[in-house]
């Protein structure tokens, strides 16, 4: 019995670590290279600002054939009304090959949005 704990405990924490770890990249809009390098099977994080109380919010606008959108969140900077949110984009890449990703930020609730901003990256996946 207890060999099982000791073996649940250290699975327990294994499992606690690799969630707590983070994307083995990060790309922010502002600073974004024109080609983002990452290795199958690593993930990708892309974050951009965003202010969702005004209606506006960032969104993919199709989905990718080499890597996957694991998660998508929205983080708020600073705890008061209006404030500045970053919005999250998880990826895992997949297969090999390059993909263009086009994220467009606009109020989609509306019948015809437009996109006030865009964010365009290259993504190679070696």
């Amino acid at each position: 019995m207890k060999k099982l704990n000791f073996i649940l405990t250290i699975a327990v924490m294994a499992l606690t670590i690799s969630c707590q770890s983070g994307p083995d990249v990060r790309v922010s809009g502002e600073e974004a290279p024109a080609v983002i390098e990452v290795s199958q099977g690593k993930t990708l994080s892309i974050e951009l600002k965003s202010q969702i109380s005004t209606g506006f919010s960032w969104r993919l606008t199709q989905e990718p054939s080499k890597i996957t959108l694991l998660k998508e969140e929205i983080i708020t900077l600073k705890k008061m009304p209006g404030a500045p949110e970053l919005h999250k984009f998880l990826f895992k890449a997949e297969k090999k090959g390059r993909e263009r990703l086009l994220f467009k930020y606009a109020r989609f609730w509306m019948k015809k949005p437009k996109a006030a901003k865009t964010f365009e990256v290259e993504v190679q996946v070696k």
